[in-house]
């Protein structure tokens, strides 16, 4: 008799990666060299699982990852047409294509990927050990901060947060950086916060646990979103109120669009609004418009603005009006949010395709919390570069995959070991 062919452990083998994201994120606390092997190692994961979602969609092509496909794949034609049009180098389009597929191939591997209902409760277990490890080491943070410094000399934790006219130290646990705590503490409550976990002993406790480690982190859209995530998660109890909050979030969605729309039209209503709000992102956001203005809004191509490829492959804080502020000076922010690379160098057709590719995403999710996750996911690239970073794409992809799959599961589905 043949031996049967041993099944490749998928969930098994991303589960370990999100573990050594977490891990290596502690580790370049300490030294960064600890870290560097791995940040090589890790610049294949994109590469790794768009194999991995190649191999998944044999004969699984539903209509919505079918239309993302097609959406982003338009998305990246269009890139990379642009940018040749406008005469960027072989090298800039190449370098910010690698940096454009990392939504895409990790995302929609976690969107494929089906798992066995113990991986949730796997994930409870990561989530209580990051918790549990967190706690003394934001406690020696906000006791000892001169010994605390001094041992994690390589944190991202120098930033203050202010609080009122109180600056007050950003708590990171076992993470690199605040925002990176502040997001596992979300996803965490949303995970455990599902029915499927109702059952876990002290649960009350550790969502009160999660939530005072995301206070702690000083990172107010993330605890925003938080308080959003658990009033929808209180109204999943009465579908109808429900139903009025997100009439209610579209709303304000409308409201937001016809921002977007007015500063298009007419930039200097927003410059207004820049400039008596000087904040760096915003400042990012109102170049990228007047970037696409200029471009007649087709867009001025990869490594013009906010960019991987502009910040690491082009000159471009000598000829854009940022050049003269501070943060720039200190090449900081360039790409630290995600959407104004989008408006600015793919213009409005990348953004529409961008848009449409992900609004499709959404619609492959059968799970509220995944859909919740997923969402979280976009609105924290309004003030990050989530989108196109691993660890964040490795985090959110792997909480949405065992929600998602936690509700589809039935005795009759076949499932990954």
């Amino acid at each position: 008799m043949k031996a049967a062919t041993p099944r490749l452990n998928l969930p098994g083998l991303f589960f370990v990666l999100v573990v050594l994201e977490i891990l290596f994120g502690f580790l370049k606390k300490l030294d960064y060299s600890f870290y560097q092997v791995f940040d090589a190692l890790e610049k294949l994961i994109p590469i790794g699982a768009l194999v991995v979602s190649a191999m998944l969609l044999k004969g699984r092509l539903s209509r919505p990852i079918a239309l993302c496909i097609l959406f982003y794949g338009l998305y990246l034609i269009y890139g990379v047409l642009i940018s040749y049009l406008n005469g960027k180098s072989s090298g800039v389009i190449f370098y910010q294509l690698y940096h454009e597929l990392k939504f895409i191939a990790i995302i929609l591997a976690f969107s494929l990927l089906q798992c066995r209902e113990s991986w949730s409760h796997r994930s409870v277990t990561v989530c209580k050990w990051v918790l549990l490890l967190s706690l003394p080491l934001i406690a020696f943070q906000l006791l000892a901060s001169g010994a605390y410094d001094s041992l994690f000399s390589n944190g991202g934790h120098f930033e203050k947060g202010y609080v009122g006219d109180m600056q007050l130290p950003r708590s990171v646990g076992v993470f690199w950086h605040p925002s990176q705590l502040a997001i596992f503490a979300l996803l965490a409550v949303v995970l455990l916060a599902s029915d499927n976990n109702r059952s876990i002993r002290m649960r009350p406790l550790y969502l009160l646990l999660f939530g005072l480690c995301a206070l702690l982190t000083i990172q107010r859209l993330e605890l925003l979103l938080l308080l959003c995530c658990c009033y929808a998660i209180f109204l999943m109890r009465d579908r109808h109120k429900l139903y009025l909050s997100a009439r209610f979030g579209h709303l304000i969605a409308a409201i937001g669009l016809l921002f977007c729309v007015s500063a298009i039209v007419k930039p200097d209503i927003y410059a207004g609004v820049v400039e008596s709000f000087p904040s760096p992102r915003a400042w990012l956001f109102h170049q990228s418009i007047l970037t696409l203005l200029d471009s007649s809004y087709w867009g001025a191509g990869w490594g013009t603005i906010g960019s991987h490829a502009a910040a690491d492959m082009t000159n471009v804080y000598s000829i854009n009006d940022l050049s003269s502020l501070w943060w720039v000076e200190r090449r900081l922010y360039l790409y630290d949010t995600y959407w104004p690379h989008v408006i600015g160098e793919t213009g409005l057709p990348g953004l529409c395709f961008l848009v449409l590719s992900i609004a499709c995403l959404c619609r492959q999710y059968v799970s509220f919390n995944a859909r919740l996750i997923f969402f979280v996911l976009f609105l924290t690239s309004l003030l990050s570069s989530n989108l196109q970073s691993i660890f964040y794409l490795m985090l959110f992809g792997w909480f949405i995959m065992v929600t998602e799959n936690s509700t589809r599961h039935s005795p009759g589905q076949s499932y990954a070991h």
